[in-house]
């Protein structure tokens, strides 16, 4: 696997979990669905491969960086899984709307088994196609600093989003309002 691929693989996977950042958003400000808090480590997982991501397509890739996907891939499959599990009784509606038919902690679950299964065909085919140790990218593209940028803005914006609807204590099991904004 050429080095060119894995670059455009990993500003690809950065631009996707960015996209479900922001649809996260979007059913938490325009359809007014508060997170619950397995959505909320969901998120932390998401956040932490973007990161990864983020590191890759920056710093070019690197073991490590895959390591750290893998952990958030795992831990956020995890959660996701019990969240599934919780809402799979039938006539249960679940927790929040469907899209595409399916809850979006079933589509979270989806992608931590794919970005799974994405870093361990990448970390054995670059093992053999090429060394981890070579130099970061000299020129970033726009397209790399603008997805390297959101996911910077989503980061902020997920960690703020938290602190108004918990504040410092634990989330609330069913939220239904921020608690810093009542």
């Amino acid at each position: 696997m050429t080095q060119n691929l894995t670059d455009k693989l990993n500003l690809l996977g950065l631009l996707l979990i960015n996209l479900m950042l922001l649809v996260a958003f979007y059913f938490q400000f325009a359809q007014h669905e508060l997170p619950c808090p397995l959505c909320l480590l969901q998120r932390v997982a998401l956040c932490a491969i973007a990161v990864a991501l983020a590191a890759n397509v920056l710093l070019g890739d690197k073991p490590g960086h895959y390591g750290m996907m893998l952990l958030a891939a795992g831990a956020g499959f995890a959660v996701a899984g019990r969240q599934v599990l919780l809402h799979i009784a039938p006539g249960d509606a679940g927790f929040g709307p469907p899209i595409l038919g399916l809850h979006f902690y079933t589509w979270a679950a989806i992608a931590f088994f794919a970005v799974f299964i994405g870093c361990g065909l990448l970390l054995m085919l670059c093992q053999r196609e090429h060394s981890f140790d070579r130099q970061p990218p000299a020129q970033l593209g726009r397209l790399a600093k603008a997805g390297v940028a959101l996911t910077m803005l989503l980061l902020l914006g997920n960690a703020l989003s938290v602190f108004l609807e918990c504040g410092l204590a634990a989330c609330g099991e069913s939220p239904i309002s921020y608690l810093l904004l009542n």
